[in-house]
């Protein structure tokens, strides 16, 4: 299975976590509307006309790379985030075009570069956290159910959800003989052997 976000560090450049690798190794093409710096997080204040007046999102620093393989870059282009939270980087497979999207990007100006990217990089965000979500649902289902198991395989501990057991067929229920003509119980019993068929 191919992971969206590839890597992940706590960002911070110095100081007692040791330095943050999770953006060696790439290749900015692109660093729209800057760094974490104060003048790049006062560009990243998209203001508009309306009651909010505008939103900030100066704790987001975007950059647009490709990976560095010695002398040659990937075909492929990565996100590289930068937020409070640390660092991510997502990784956008290729579009075989020649080129034409990657210069299309670059191509634009940088508030709607940072806008494309940004864009990006939250609807991955987003499906990563509801795949997270649907998947705690249900190993926890799994687990109230008694149908969580540990296996054991070269010296590694598993765990594997059972199949939850299949619903028990219906009962046909005989229909009583007190006081029903001998015809309707025989039509009856005809309708639930078509049933059972």
């Amino acid at each position: 299975m191919d992971s969206a976000f590839i890597r992940f560090g706590h960002g911070y450049e110095t100081g007692s976590r040791e330095r943050c690798e999770a953006f060696d190794g790439f290749e900015v093409i692109a660093a729209p509307l800057g760094d974490l710096d104060n003048a790049a997080r006062e560009s990243r204040i998209f203001r508009w006309k309306g009651p909010s007046g505008g939103t900030d999102y100066g704790s987001h620093a975007i950059k647009l790379a490709k990976q560095r393989f010695g002398e040659r870059l990937s075909g492929d282009l990565y996100i590289l985030m930068h937020h409070g939270g640390g660092r991510e980087v997502l990784r956008v497979p290729t579009f075989h075009d020649g080129g034409n999207l990657e210069a299309a990007i670059l191509a634009l100006p940088e508030r709607l570069q940072y806008a494309l990217l940004y864009t990006i990089y939250q609807a991955a965000s987003n499906a990563r956290r509801e795949a997270q979500r649907e998947t705690a649902t249900k190993y926890s289902k799994a687990f109230l159910e008694k149908r969580l198991k540990r296996k054991r395989r070269d010296n590694r501990i598993y765990v594997e959800i059972e199949p939850a057991p299949a619903p028990p067929s219906p009962v046909v229920v005989p229909i009583p003989r007190i006081g029903v003509p001998r015809r309707y119980l025989e039509t009856a019993s005809r309708l639930v052997l078509r049933k059972a068929a």
